[in-house]
């Protein structure tokens, strides 16, 4: 099965970072004290050899391994594969295990394509035994399958181990003849400005790229510590390896020049310890030997390892933090999974070890690369991943054949040719097709993919942006038509994409999985449709609506009674679901302003009646008000205990006497300050916690300003803390009228409200500025919020209030409340509500001396009761419940009674039914 085609194509940059290790797991150790299997005399009777023996580094063909005379039962060989560092054409304690692999007699690895019901043997990959005869073995190996240590310029020594045989081959590895040279020498840091030379270290020209490191070219240093190679022109990476150093890459940048030769020197820092650790298969715990790691620092730093014969490995490091992940190419090879992420080991002057358990592979993608032409493509990179954290690499031969490794079950695997980091793929631009491959496999199951491409010469182009003309970062934009997909282009930090294509007829698209990622929650823009035909197309533009407003629909609610049971649910939409609801007392707006003062965001709100920071005053002395004070700076409080004032203001008040307690975490050695022209300061300070405290007492004996009132100044700051006043003055509280939303236009963030109550704000007018947008709100007060909900209803999360009311409250039935709705992006708004509670209303027929009084034949009274003169009260009949007609029988308008017999001069029927309906 296939994705839909919006997302075929993995975006090249995240899809590195899950393979950074693929190709080249930048970490060895070469130091490593290799244990051999102990060796037999040879016996004639055996030989072994390769085909060819020696072949240049950029060779894309089979290398085959012959091995005959195994008799005596022989049926199992151990296969190891040596890198001669020191060139001494002898297996030592110097030179460095590779590759490791045990073969039975007549046995290969058989996977099932289950579409055709034929069976897929793999030869060239998980190597085996091709031949039938039983006292021989044929193993094909394609050369480029493993990791890079298989193809540097050096010589190697194959070596076969059984029980009764051993033998030792030789395998050279020449340069190809590139153009440029690269000379230099591997040296000792420490040892500057002479620099002592490090020999037969490991050089490595390793391409510079984004996605996974790739070996282009390397060699051994040699006794003298230099070192010279050849390799085609571009930008690549010098690194080094050696035992007990590590490299720094940071800087190693080298650009090559055709017909040049440049100087590719490498300076080696000493470890300060080490990282050893097991690689074993996860399965049955069996260690995995001959495979290769990297480890890399968070400061670009890196050393290497390859596991023994029993999977062990001791890597030289620093104190830093490391990660060590396999060679993805190397594992794939002993046909094992590796990991996208590996975790990051802290290291700190002292050994670390770990395990890392590999998962074995049980199923297998395999195929063909090639042209529209049909033309095979060797050298191109396919990978595959699942969304358990598995991975697998593979890579085309000089037929185009691939294969790549996966595991059966339940995990959705998903396969692709990489680009635009794929060196076999580095001069030309391509479309593919398909695009993206996605399914679960069976155990043993094959299937085959074969990959198309196409050379796409000319591009598409644009930008993506939200309303406001914000650039839209590090979302991905596809093409796709109806044969070919295109590698997905990512925006950059100005919102701009572009995606290489070739000519025809395409479907262009954000993908909407990484608009999510990106922050964006609401749904991607329509697709738009693009001719390409001789040349580039621009101006193709996408823009984007920020998510973030949130509404709560619900502005009415239903009446209720006392004693009856109440349900009704709340509604609210947004881009997010709506995940909780809470009453709330009132609001805090995130910012509010006038032309005078700008309040910071998150700013709490304190203010004398029917002021909300605004430069008016309560005895008009607003010239005396500092309107460049920041309300979240400091407060001034005056004597009446009633208000709290930027700092700096001045205000004429009563000479009357209060108290206000003043607290404010103490945190960070910040100070509180109490200061003021005719007050007492009783400064009885021991710390509470974290808390300050101080009590400000006003004199009774100040003099007359004149006009009756005294004149005092001061202030209370708190440097770097927030002071709030204890004292509440009333239990009104404010809220904005009308439809509010979190955000008033595209591309702001949410403008947050919350359950903090402004005090004391009664019909004022507020500002809400968030960015340059403003908006004008009328503050009302309502209340009393002692009571909130009725007693005996609740709000539950899930928007239903419900409960059976118990009583009318304080204020003759009427509740005022806010109700705070939060989405799943946790934008939040808060929307003024009220409900009407009716006292309990009783209806019921007469007593029986009131019924024996008024019984006749056809009049059958009833009686009400807790009757009050705000209310309009009609008694209805039906004489059916099933199809019910009510009749009105009595009314009365506003009793002055609290009760009232209601005759029903028509009750003739045996039954009858009455209900009774209360209105204002």
């Amino acid at each position: 099965m296939g994705l839909p085609k919006t997302n075929r194509i993995a975006n090249a940059q995240s899809t590195m970072a899950a393979v950074q290790t693929a190709h080249f797991s930048f970490s060895f150790f070469l130091s490593l004290l290799v244990l051999c299997l102990a060796a037999v005399p040879v016996r004639a009777a055996v030989t072994f050899t390769i085909s060819p023996s020696v072949v240049s580094n950029a060779y894309n063909g089979l290398i085959t391994l012959q091995i005959n005379g195994l008799t005596n039962g022989v049926t199992n060989v151990v296969v190891q594969k040596f890198f001669d560092v020191n060139t001494n054409s002898r297996v030592d304690s110097s030179d460095l295990l590779v590759q490791q692999f045990r073969l039975t007699v007549g046995q290969v690895n058989v996977f099932t394509n289950e579409a055709t019901s034929t069976p897929v043997t793999i030869t060239n990959f998980m190597p085996a035994d091709t031949s039938s005869v039983t006292d021989q073995m044929t193993v094909p190996l394609n050369f480029q399958n493993g990791d890079f240590a298989q193809t540097l310029v050096g010589q190697y020594l194959y070596k076969i181990s059984s029980l009764t045989n051993s033998a030792t081959n030789l395998f050279i590895v020449t340069n190809s003849p590139f153009s440029c040279v690269v000379t230099g020498a591997v040296v000792n840091a420490a040892t500057f400005p002479s620099y002592t030379n490090l020999p037969y270290s490991l050089v490595l020209l390793c391409l510079n790229q984004g996605g996974p490191i790739v070996v282009q070219a390397g060699a051994v240093a040699n006794s003298s510590g230099t070192f010279s190679f050849r390799a085609p022109p571009g930008n690549y990476v010098m690194a080094a390896a050696k035992s007990n150093f590590v490299d720094d890459i940071s800087q190693s940048g080298l650009t090559l020049v055709a017909k040049t030769t440049t100087n590719g020197s490498v300076a080696l820092t000493s470890a300060t310890t080490n990282i050893t650790g097991r690689i074993i298969n996860s399965a049955n715990s069996n260690a995995i030997a001959g495979i290769s790691g990297s480890l890399i620092s968070t400061n670009e730093q890196i050393s290497f390892y390859f596991t023994d014969t029993n999977g062990n490995f001791y890597a030289p490091v620093t104190t830093n933090f490391w990660e060590a992940p396999e060679d993805a190419f190397a594992a794939a090879f002993q046909g094992d999974l590796t990991w996208q992420t590996n975790s990051l080991l802290n290291v700190s002057n002292k050994t670390v070890s770990f395990t890392n358990a590999l998962p074995r592979e049980s199923a297998i993608f395999y195929g063909v690369v090639s042209n529209n032409a049909a033309v095979p493509l060797p050298g191109v990179y396919v990978y595959a991943y699942d969304n358990a954290g598995h991975q697998s690499i593979g890579i085309s031969d000089n037929h185009g054949k691939y294969v790549v490794g996966a595991s059966a079950g339940t995990n959705v695997w998903n396969l692709f040719v990489l680009w635009p980091d794929n060196p076999g793929l580095t001069n030309t631009a391509y479309v593919f097709s398909p695009g993206f491959l996605q399914m679960t496999l069976g155990t043993n199951q094959a299937v085959q993919q074969n990959f198309s491409l196409l050379t796409a010469p000319y591009s598409i182009s644009g930008t993506v942006k939200d309303f406001n003309g914000n650039p839209v970062v590090g979302v991905e934009v596809f093409a796709t038509n109806a044969t070919y997909d295109a590698a997905n282009g990512v925006t950059a930090a100005d919102g701009s994409y572009a995606i290489n294509v070739s000519p025809g007829t395409w479907t262009v698209g954000i993908d909407a999985a990484s608009l999510l990622s990106a922050g964006y929650t609401n749904a991607p823009p329509p697709n738009l449709t693009v001719i390409v035909s001789d040349s580039p197309v621009t101006g193709v533009n996408f823009l984007i609506e920020v998510c973030g407003e949130i509404s709560i629909l619900t502005t009415n609610l239903v009446d209720g009674m006392v004693g009856d049971y109440y349900e009704t649910n709340l509604t609210a939409t947004s881009c997010q679901n709506i995940t909780n609801w809470a009453p709330a007392f009132g609001i805090t707006l995130t910012s509010l302003y006038d032309s005078n003062i700008v309040y910071s965001a998150g700013t709490a709100i304190y203010s004398e009646s029917h002021l909300l920071g605004f430069v008016e005053s309560e005895f008009g002395v607003s010239n005396r008000y500092n309107p460049n004070t920041r309300l979240d700076e400091a407060y001034f409080t005056n004597c009446t205990g009633s208000t709290s004032f930027p700092s700096g203001s001045t205000i004429e008040f009563e000479n009357v006497t209060a108290t206000i307690n003043v607290t404010g975490p103490m945190t960070n050695g910040a100070t509180v300050t109490i200061k003021g022209q005719g007050w007492t300061v009783t400064q009885d300070t021991t710390p509470n916690g974290s808390n300050y405290t101080a009590t400000l007492k006003c004199n009774n004996n100040l003099p007359s300003s004149g006009n009756g009132y005294g004149v005092q100044t001061g202030y209370i700051a708190a440097f770097g803390e927030t002071i709030t006043t204890g004292t509440t003055v009333s239990n009104t509280v404010a809220s904005v009228l009308g439809t509010f939303h979190s955000i008033p236009t595209f591309g702001d963030s949410a403008i947050v409200a919350t359950s903090i109550p402004i005090t004391n704000s009664a019909n004022s007018v507020v500002f809400i500025r968030h960015g340059a947008h403003i908006a004008q709100y009328f503050m009302s007060a309502y209340g009393p919020q002692s009571t909130n909900l009725p007693p005996g209803m609740s709000l539950y999360p899930d928007g239903t209030l419900a409960g059976t009311p118990t009583d009318i409250g304080t204020n003759g039935g009427n509740f005022n409340f806010s109700v705070m709705a939060e989405d799943t992006s946790s934008n939040v708004t808060v929307q003024p509500l009220s409900i009407f509670i009716f006292p309990a209303t009783t209806l019921a027929g007469p007593t029986s001396a009131q019924a024996g009084g008024l019984q006749s034949s056809n009049t059958f009274p009833l009686y009400l009761g807790g009757l009050t003169n705000e209310f309009n009260y009609t008694v209805f009949m039906t004489t059916n419940l099933a199809s019910p007609n009510w009749v009105p029988i009595f009314t009365t308008n506003n009793p002055i009674t609290n009760s009232a017999i209601v005759p029903d001069t028509t009750a003739t029927n045996a039954t009858r039914f009455y209900r009774l309906q209360i209105s204002q």
